[in-house]
């Protein structure tokens, strides 16, 4: 079993498409009607509807699952891994290298067999916070690792 957790909140996703939506849609009006006070108005509109196309994207691609660019934790039997944003690197902890983990606000520290830690920073809102923290703590139990705090 494999549990999938998207970092940013599902209102993140609507805002870039809908806000793509309207730079397309005043892209497109800018390239249509020639404004007075700007000559070369079919860039400024060209550039409106190229950025609404990239926000659209970013809301549609980068917001689901099973995209590898999503920023999202995925925790299953063998790893957890987390993915914190666009350019950053996944980074996974393999739980047979863990003693145990220690919850803190927004944070879960792993203390790792060989005496290393491995501190995870959430930068998210609350409720995926603690949707995170009970999936870690569900396949920490099934291992046997110690979790403390909540």
């Amino acid at each position: 079993m494999m549990k999938s957790i998207l970092l940013a909140p599902p209102a993140t996703k609507y805002f870039c498409v809908f806000n793509g939506l309207f730079y397309i849609v005043l892209g497109f009006r800018g390239i249509d009607e020639p404004s007075p006070i700007l000559q070369n108005v079919s860039i400024v509109g060209f550039t409106a509807a190229f950025i609404g196309l990239l926000l659209m994207i970013y809301g549609v691609l980068l917001f689901f699952p099973s995209n590898k660019l999503t920023a999202n934790v995925k925790i299953d039997e063998n790893q957890f891994s987390i993915k914190p944003a666009l350019l950053k690197k996944r980074k996974s902890i393999a739980w047979d290298n863990v003693k145990e983990i220690t919850y803190r606000p927004y944070e879960l520290v792993f203390f790792l067999k060989d005496n290393g830690t491995e501190v995870i920073s959430l930068k998210t809102q609350a409720p995926i916070s603690i949707e995170i923290k009970k999936a870690t703590r569900e396949f920490a139990k099934s291992k046997e690792i110690a979790v403390v705090g909540g």
